[in-house]
């Protein structure tokens, strides 16, 4: 479990709002601890709670966003477990900011998993930091992204707050890449195979929001170059270096994962699993390692891996 709980509070713009570490504190940045033990939490708490397949705890007067997230999360679980013959249960809470305080410390608005995987939390709003991180970026929209969110058949701001529930299956991408059982030996494989999961749902199921996952990824990273752009400062700093620049990596994560699943589907799944397998005795592995069994599986991951 080295890289889940750390990843499970940076589950794509799962950002800390946190200010870029300062070089005195890179070595160490400051990452809330996560509870484990979550539902003894609810269990003081004044929250709804609807049972079934993948339960969903919610704050009274959001019903209705809690099922359709709820909903939505339970097709791409389905869809999952046939695929790769793997299973997983949890939770989902959908949670306003009160409840939300009393039972996780990442700020509000920040889909994440609990440490122990048996919850995935989503904001019972949508209109929330990581949407507003969109929002602000409409004026570098180039006309290719603004046809590409409207074929999805949301307008931008839409498309902007639907990107919250997008990360959900971001969530899922963890929770079930562990349990196909792959071992990422470092925060930026986790991430990429995060957005692997979700990119190859969305564009075999879900295309039109596929749309606006990759879109969006398009904008940020035409965008203005943030300060920390290596991968060897993503695993040293990771969430440390603030929303807008993890925007970014996570950015570059989502395009170099859209294009290997055109390519490869789910093949490059069973690849990676066979690659990076559960119960090895071996230590973590190097980035140069990782970069290695990559390329044999899919030439192409060290020129792109160059260009952070």
């Amino acid at each position: 479990m080295k890289y889940i709980q750390p990843l499970v509070i940076a589950a794509l713009f799962t950002v800390v709002l946190l200010p870029a570490c300062t070089a005195d504190a890179q070595n160490e940045p400051a990452v809330p601890s996560l509870p484990t033990g979550v539902m003894d939490r609810f269990a003081e708490m004044d929250v709804a709670v609807s049972g079934g397949q993948v339960p969903v705890i919610y704050t009274p007067g959001f019903e209705q966003r809690a099922f359709q997230v709820r909903d939505e999360l339970k097709e791409a679980s389905r869809f999952f477990e046939s695929r790769l013959q793997v299973q997983h249960v949890y939770n989902v809470a959908i949670l306003d900011e009160a409840h939300w305080g009393n039972v996780t410390p990442v700020p509000y608005g920040f889909p994440h998993p609990s440490a122990d995987l048996t919850v995935v939390f989503l904001p019972a709003h949508t209109d929330v930091p990581a949407t507003q991180e969109y929002v602000n970026r409409y004026q570098d929209a180039t006309p290719e992204v603004i046809r590409g969110i409207s074929a999805s058949g949301y307008e931008f701001t839409g498309a902007a707050e639907k990107m919250i529930d997008i990360i959900g299956f971001h969530e899922l991408g963890h929770l079930y890449s562990y349990a196909a059982g792959i071992r990422m030996h470092s925060n930026w494989f986790s991430e990429f195979m995060a957005n692997y999961f979700t990119c190859y749902y969305l564009q075999v199921e879900k295309p039109e929001l596929a749309a606006i996952w990759e879109n969006m990824a398009e904008l940020v990273v035409a965008g203005q170059r943030p300060a920390y752009t290596s991968i060897p400062d993503f695993e040293q700093i990771y969430v440390g270096v603030g929303i807008s620049n993890y925007t970014w990596y996570q950015s570059m994560f989502i395009l170099k994962a859209a294009s290997v699943v055109r390519e490869r589907g789910i093949g490059f799944i069973h690849d990676v699993i066979n690659a990076f397998p559960a119960g090895s005795d071996e230590p973590g592995l190097t980035i140069s390692e990782q970069t290695a069994r990559l390329e044999a599986i899919h030439p192409g991951f060290a020129s792109w891996l160059a260009t952070f």
